[in-house]
């Protein structure tokens, strides 16, 4: 099955310096920076720093198999961090709306997330806003209307989903999605198996760590050469670039 120009990357060495082995806790102090939405305890071994675009079919297959994860694990997190690309009519929309949601209430902000992966057919950048209100006036949310047009209105969200863009350039992400779990880079929406494995392994480096007692490092099996993540350049295999 051809799925067009298809570049794969070892995931440890596509990764920017200092990305490669986990090794530094100050990435991840800053990729979970700020108050970003999340999923799952602050606590858990495991944190997966996913990045993406509301109009990332990609992004959308994934969504659905990290939820899950996330629902079968006790010990594993995820945070949530939008990067819209440019030529996306409605992403950064949407994307705003989201960052000024969460601040009310994160169980809105996983409804309104699951409906903009869900029904990308019916949203546009004129509709967006109004559907997202409708929905979340229907539900048990509590979220006040007020506050969000404030929040909208002064560039709150705006400067929440521009500082997500800013980090992502930092650390290289250039393709929706891109997950860093534990500090380790994934480029592309990773298959159900595939993403239990890369849980599975941070898990066991994490429980390496603490019987060392030294600074995290991933174990060498972690980081054989074909060990790879793969993505398409525009629209076919497993992730969108951001642009």
């Amino acid at each position: 099955m051809s799925f067009g120009v298809i570049l794969c990357m070892a995931s440890y060495a596509a990764a920017a310096p200092g990305l490669t082995g986990g090794d530094d806790p100050a990435i991840m102090l800053d990729l979970t920076s700020g108050h970003p939405p999340s999923l799952g305890p602050a606590s858990a071994a495991v944190t997966i720093v996913e990045f993406a675009d509301f109009q990332c079919s990609y992004c959308s297959r994934l969504a659905i198999d990290l939820e899950r994860a996330i629902a079968s694990e006790h010990n594993v997190r995820l945070i949530y961090r939008s990067i819209p690309a440019r030529r996306h009519s409605w992403a950064k929309t949407a994307a705003e709306i989201e960052k000024c949601v969460a601040v009310q209430n994160l169980t809105a902000f996983w409804d309104l997330h699951d409906f903009f992966y869900s029904n990308p057919s019916s949203l546009n950048d004129e509709s967006v806003y109004r559907i997202s209100v409708e929905r979340l006036s229907k539900g048990s949310f509590n979220v006040d209307k007020d506050l969000l047009t404030v929040c909208l209105s002064s560039n709150s969200g705006a400067a929440e989903v521009q500082h997500d863009i800013e980090l992502g350039r930092k650390y290289g992400v250039a393709f929706t999605p891109t997950l860093f779990v534990n500090g380790v880079r994934y480029v592309g929406a990773i298959d159900p198996t595939r993403l239990a494995e890369v849980i599975e392994r941070a898990k066991k480096d994490v429980q390496n760590l603490g019987a060392e007692g030294g600074p995290g490092r991933r174990s060498d099996s972690a980081k054989s050469p074909d060990e790879t993540a793969c993505y398409v350049v525009e629209g076919k295999g497993t992730s969108c670039r951001h642009e």
